[in-house]
């Protein structure tokens, strides 16, 4: 009889064992990730060598990183605090950017922009798969992109201007990151061509800049896919070939075309300005057209009048351009700068 009525008092005493360990293995699994969170937050503070403003003189004074500067939280499982912003802009904060930033799994707006980090982009960012924003512009970053950024699903707001960086743009940006908006990878070393192959999709892109890099090759066929571009500048880069004529004309909400100072050419030789300047009757909503310092050869096509009543600003010294000047530019009534300086026009004003 003892030892039946044993066996209910051992079984008792393991279920009351299991209870708590269990309870605080949820408890340990759900706290792992704020630790992470944390972690990579004070990983980021190690390797900052100069904070000028005194921007993180609060970090780490706290255990509840929600309230350090720059720290922003929402809600994630269990209804627990997690890190979703990290915005440090404008601060003068010197250093490397730490890879463990890669560990904040709810990270949606990453913005270290106008400090003056320097080294790599961590490769760990590539991690981050809910990031939609991410601004690194005017630092001293150096080295290649990392192909990983372009596997971001979610972002659509990318700033990497105005820093040391080198290589090929990853042809995954233009592949794979279907979300994208904006793109800015201007004021760099970037070299190659621009990897937009035909096959690729970026519909919701609006903005592309890509001025002041070491990019040549043509202007992309494959650019005409983002048809609600609205921006694009290539200008001050190595370009080459004929200015398409079947590119921006898919395009009816472009404002802003820059394409200066490349090596463009006209059709024909060098010698016909009417395909590419036909090719931009659709683009109703046009207002600065840039075309300067390429050399381009032919005549200023007679319909120019006719292109959008929105033009402000066009652009076409530096080149051979020559005949006259086609009486109906006049009809751009809201052009405020004409600038034909540096051509072989002839003829009356």
């Amino acid at each position: 009889m003892a030892k039946l009525l044993a066996i209910p008092i051992i079984v008792i005493i393991h279920v009351g064992l299991i209870v708590p360990i269990t309870v605080s293995a949820a408890m340990a699994a759900g706290a792992a990730p704020v630790a992470n969170d944390r972690f990579a937050l004070l990983s980021f503070l190690s390797h900052v060598s100069a904070d000028p403003s005194g921007a993180l003189t609060d970090w780490g004074r706290s255990p509840g990183f929600c309230n350090w500067t720059g720290v922003a939280c929402g809600r994630g499982p269990g209804s627990r605090r997690r890190l979703t912003q990290l915005v440090l802009s404008g601060h003068g904060i010197g250093g490397v950017i730490s890879p463990a930033l890669g560990r904040m799994s709810f990270l949606t707006v990453l913005d270290l922009s106008s400090n003056a980090f320097a080294g790599k982009i961590p490769a760990e960012l590539a991690a981050l798969s809910r990031l939609t924003q991410l601004s690194l512009t005017n630092n001293l970053l150096e080295g290649a992109i990392p192909a990983g950024i372009g596997l971001l699903r979610e972002l659509y707001y990318l700033d990497l201007s105005s820093n040391l960086l080198s290589g090929g743009i990853p042809d995954t940006l233009f592949c794979n990151c279907s979300a994208l908006q904006y793109m800015d990878l201007s004021n760099n070393s970037l070299a190659g061509h621009i990897p937009y192959a035909g096959e690729c999709r970026l519909p919701s892109l609006r903005f592309l800049l890509l001025w002041s890099n070491h990019l040549s090759g043509p202007i992309p066929s494959a650019l005409s896919n983002s048809t609600i571009l609205e921006w694009v500048d290539f200008e001050s880069n190595y370009l080459a070939g004929e200015l398409p004529s079947q590119v921006f004309d898919r395009m009816p909400r472009l404002q802003y075309l820059y394409l200066s100072y490349n090596n463009l050419s006209s059709h024909d030789g060098n010698t016909n300005l009417d395909p590419f300047f036909r090719s931009l009757s659709n683009c109703t909503r046009l207002q600065q057209l840039e075309l300067a310092g390429n050399g381009l050869g032919g005549r200023l096509p007679p319909f120019i009048g006719d292109l959008s009543r929105r033009f402000r600003h066009i652009h076409l010294e530096d080149n051979s351009i020559s005949g006259s000047i086609p009486p109906n530019i006049s009809c751009l009534v809201n052009l405020t700068y004409l600038n034909l300086s540096n051509n072989l026009l002839n003829g009356s004003i």
